[in-house]
């Protein structure tokens, strides 16, 4: 019961406020986490949809290279699910056909790449290298449209239905938060980071 008492103690000492990103935002705190860094969470300010942001740090030293992810990004009701997806150099997308048509995908900007068409019920794998934005497309239909952020470090998160977003193991020190939307200019807020 004294160790808990303790740690509640540290906890609320050691919590700080960071300042909001706009009037309609709620304050963002950063939280003492475990010994490998703390954790910055927030929720986006009004006029951002959640689902098409990723709120991520600049300036966070980060030596090698991070974990690669694997994720997956759906073709259906000519539609690709997510609209914006988040990941590391080096990570796996998993492209899925679950449409009744033909689909083809291909990137534009920081990775170039044109996967083919195929038919439904198919997937296509793709390894992304390099950091920066990369539009995806389906040359079938053009009127579909994706965005993958490519990111150098794992220091990023993707808000909730609600815009709480959590990034955790961040080192303490001063950075800018970054909230990235396509086709719009980023929102950007420097931050001090302790725990």
């Amino acid at each position: 019961m004294k160790r808990i008492m303790i740690w509640l103690t540290m906890l609320i000492i050691n919590t700080v406020s960071i300042p909001t990103l706009s009037s309609a935002a709620r304050d963002s705190l950063v939280a003492p986490a475990l010994p490998n860094g703390c954790v910055v969470t927030g929720k986006v300010p009004g006029g951002v949809n959640p689902k098409n942001a990723v709120v991520y740090l600049e300036g966070v030293p980060f030596a090698g290279r991070p974990a690669p992810m694997h994720k997956e990004m759906d073709q259906k009701n000519l539609r690709f699910t997510p609209h914006v997806l988040a990941i590391t150099v080096g990570s796996q997308v998993t492209f899925l056909n679950s449409d009744t048509v033909n689909h083809n995908v291909f990137g534009v900007g920081a990775d170039m790449f044109d996967l083919g068409t195929w038919p439904p019920g198919r997937r296509r794998t793709k390894t992304f290298t390099r950091p920066g934005e990369v539009a995806i497309l389906c040359n079938v239909h053009p009127e579909m449209s994706a965005y993958i952020l490519v990111l150098k470090h794992p220091y990023f998160a993707q808000p909730d239905a609600l815009g709480r977003y959590k990034i955790a193991g961040v080192p303490p020190g001063t950075y800018t938060l970054v909230i990235y939307q396509p086709e719009r200019k980023p929102i950007k807020k420097k931050i001090q980071v302790g725990c």
